[in-house]
């Protein structure tokens, strides 16, 4: 009966601080977008924090899509999480969280485009996919270490990847916005109408 009765009590416990609005570690992480949205406009910043946690790869890789460089895709990534986190009073949940955030991404990193159009640099720089990437998520050890083992492979994955690099450099922004948000991120065709407008 005791052991009821303390159960009992933590039960009670887990309930009341979910109506006062406190949500452990594990329970922010397993929240849905909306909750954790719910929160967030409660001021609750931990919140915010997991959404950014969630959707700041897919973020990254939708700006990187626009802008030139992987810094400049990390900076535009930051300031559309500001921008969002600013504006959650006025998200009203017609679209999911994410397709909100991602047309916040996709206008910022255009606008970003757009700012530094006149940068000769900037126009006269191809997109380098390989670099960007490599950059961002491969450790260069690990690389050097497969180039030394097997170099063939490497030189016909360098060649694949500038082939690829190639295709998508001749592909409009747009198109390759829609690409990286069915191929890599999985988004539905909705979703990316929503996202592109």
């Amino acid at each position: 009966m005791a052991i009821k009765a303390v159960k009992s009590k933590k039960k009670e416990s887990s309930s009341l601080k979910k109506k006062r609005g406190s949500l452990s570690a594990k329970e922010l992480e397993e929240a849905s977008d909306s909750l954790l949205v719910d929160y967030s406009k409660k001021g609750r910043k931990e919140a915010f924090a997991y959404l950014v946690k969630r959707y700041k790869d897919k973020a990254f890789r939708l700006a990187l899509t626009v802008v030139p460089t992987a810094e400049d895709a990390e900076e535009v990534v930051q300031e559309s999480f500001v921008k969002a986190y600013l504006g959650l009073k006025s998200f009203r949940g017609s679209s999911s969280f994410s397709t909100w955030l991602f047309r916040i991404v996709y206008n910022m990193a255009i606008d970003f485009r757009r700012k530094f159009s006149r940068d000769k640099e900037i126009l006269g720089k191809n997109l380098n996919i390989e670099d960007n990437f490599s950059s961002k998520y491969k450790d260069s050890k690990e690389i050097e270490l497969f180039e030394r083992k097997d170099p063939l492979s490497s030189l016909e994955k360098k060649e694949e990847v500038k082939k690829v690099e190639e295709f998508l450099n001749s592909l409009s922004l747009e198109h390759k916005a829609v690409l990286m948000l069915r191929e890599v991120d999985g988004l539905s065709y909705d979703e990316i109408a929503k996202v592109l407008n």
